[in-house]
């Protein structure tokens, strides 16, 4: 009853604001919602591109956030992002975007498995005697029919 705990608290201020959780850019040339949501199926190599509703306006605007990114979704819209692509998004998301955005989700797996090559290059680049391998395992959980 006599002792009373010690707090310590630190500021977690980031100090440098060009860093955060997704990205945005432009496209080179307008390009239609299905046209852009077929392009990014591709790219991505997914079999299927969850959206929302089509808006009917071109995507110039790109916003995107791999993983479970939809806590962004707000942020994309005051950017005046076009299309926000993200990992995983919830049913009420959808809902939510209303014309103001298109969504489009590509699976949490399949936004950041990119990112092995990204790394890969990083570490081969930064230590050319390192010998580095890409693991042959599929660790993604989800499984589609």
């Amino acid at each position: 009853p006599y002792e009373e705990p010690v707090f310590d608290f630190y500021p977690l201020d980031n100090a440098w604001n060009q860093v955060g959780s997704g990205v945005v850019g432009e496209l080179p040339e307008e390009k239609s919602e299905l046209g852009f949501l077929q392009r990014i199926k591709e790219l991505f190599q997914v079999g299927c591109v969850k959206h929302s509703a089509l808006t009917g306006k071109p995507i110039r605007e790109v916003a995107l956030c791999g993983g479970s990114g939809a806590f962004l979704i707000k942020d994309a819209i005051s950017y005046g992002a076009d299309v926000f692509i993200t990992g995983e998004a919830k049913y009420n998301d959808f809902y939510d975007v209303e014309d103001r955005i298109l969504l489009a989700v590509i699976g949490h797996y399949e936004s950041e498995v990119c990112t092995k090559d990204i790394f890969y290059n990083i570490i081969s680049k930064k230590f050319p005697t390192f010998a580095v391998h890409f693991s042959n395992v599929n660790s993604n959980p989800v499984k589609y029919l």
